[in-house]
């Protein structure tokens, strides 16, 4: 049994026990460490989170570092003066992956309004953005730069039109009309283009 819990800040309490276990979190099925400490609930909300590391140190004085279980899960206040808060196993590569891509797409539900499942309608929604974007004024445009039309070469571009260049994260407008092209670049032609 466990007799105290360290982490990385210093921060040391007594634990009473601490349970591995296998259950669903933050997505996915993976084991799990529930310890339980003498703590609050707001000293285990600020040392139990994502990315934590600490050491469970055992009745004989010998530690055990957890720096593989660093996904935050629920914090029970018990009642007693103890906690009880679970920590996930991190995730592996795949489940990051899954992850990146659940987030990406919500985020286009959340921008188009819809699921959005082909390149096609993906193109069509960036041009939708785009037409939008180009009746924006200057100001109004800053906001969310990488909604305008982006930068690229060999393609005309007129007098008044903003770029969005990817490279910096900044919006320019065309001085000059032009065919862009890689020395014509928005960050290398101060001529053709003015940062907004």
């Amino acid at each position: 049994m466990q007799t105290s819990i360290k982490f990385s800040d210093g921060a040391s309490y007594k634990t009473t026990s601490s349970v591995i276990s296998t259950e669903t979190l933050a997505g996915f099925r993976r084991e799990v460490v529930t310890i339980t400490a003498e703590m609050t609930y707001s000293q285990a909300a600020s040392h139990f989170v994502d990315g934590a590391t600490f050491e469970l140190i055992d009745e004989n004085g010998e530690s055990f570092y957890w720096s593989d279980y660093g996904v935050a899960g629920a914090i029970t206040d018990n009642r007693d003066n103890t906690i009880s808060a679970v920590m996930g196993k991190n995730n592996t590569t795949e489940q990051d992956y899954q992850q990146r891509a659940q987030k990406a797409e919500q985020s286009t539900v959340i921008l188009a309004g819809k699921s959005v499942s082909t390149s096609d309608e993906v193109s069509e929604l960036r041009a939708a953005f785009e037409q939008a974007a180009a009746k924006l004024s200057d100001s109004d445009a800053l906001i969310a730069p990488s909604l305008s039309a982006v930068w690229n070469p060999y393609i005309y571009v007129a007098q008044g039109e903003r770029r969005y260049y990817a490279p910096n994260g900044a919006l320019y407008k065309c001085l000059v009309s032009h065919e862009t092209s890689l020395e014509t670049a928005p960050d290398v032609s101060k001529e053709y283009w003015s940062k907004l």
